[in-house]
């Protein structure tokens, strides 16, 4: 029976001993990349782009500050128009008043209204309409005159139609305009059903 030497047994034994705490260091440094580095890099890498993204916020601030103030002027300012339309719109036609406002505007301008003619009312959600025509003669300028101020009347009218046409032998010019002459929504009475 060979006998093995006792100093060859603990030198194998110790060669055994060191590759077991090889492999075990081994598996200790993979585990801690593997749950340790491996996360830290993650969150360094996602806080480096939340960084980013937090800086070009900031390069950003001022333009979007700026901006903010325009839309906010812009919209207080589109408030007070709004306002100041709906001051200019009654709740009825009153075209009675409104031809006076218009023959007094166009006395001053030097413009003649000869006729004044209501037409239809047009009835839209938030609006409703009446359809008036003027005809009238005067200098081209007198009519320029009468337009400019025409939409600063405290009444809010538009022009939909204008004719000027020369008089034979006259510096005078026939004028026919149409306008819309604006009053509050009125909701059109409900009609009964029959079935």
């Amino acid at each position: 029976m060979p006998q093995f030497d006792p100093e060859q047994r603990l030198s194998a034994m110790g060669w055994c001993l060191h590759g077991l705490g090889a492999l075990a260091a081994l598996c200790i440094v993979l585990a801690a990349h593997a749950f340790f580095y491996q996360p830290i890099d993650r969150a360094t890498a996602h806080c480096t782009n939340q960084a980013q993204w937090l800086q070009r916020f900031l390069q950003n601030e001022r333009r979007v500050c700026q901006e903010h103030r325009q839309l906010s002027t812009e919209l207080k300012d589109a408030r007070r128009r709004a306002a100041e339309l709906a001051e200019r719109v009654p709740h009825q036609p009153q075209e009675a008043e409104f031809l006076a406002q218009v023959s007094q505007l166009a006395g001053q301008v030097g413009l003649l209204i000869r006729d004044y003619r209501p037409g239809a009312v047009t009835r839209e959600r938030s609006y409703s309409s009446l359809h008036v025509e003027l005809i009238g003669e005067g200098s081209y300028g007198a009519t320029c005159h009468f337009l400019d101020r025409l939409s600063r009347l405290p009444r809010h009218s538009t022009v939909t139609l204008l004719q000027i046409s020369p008089q034979e032998n006259s510096p005078k010019y026939d004028v026919r305009m149409s306008l819309e002459l604006y009053f509050a929504a009125v909701k059109a009475p409900s009609q009964d059903r029959k079935g």
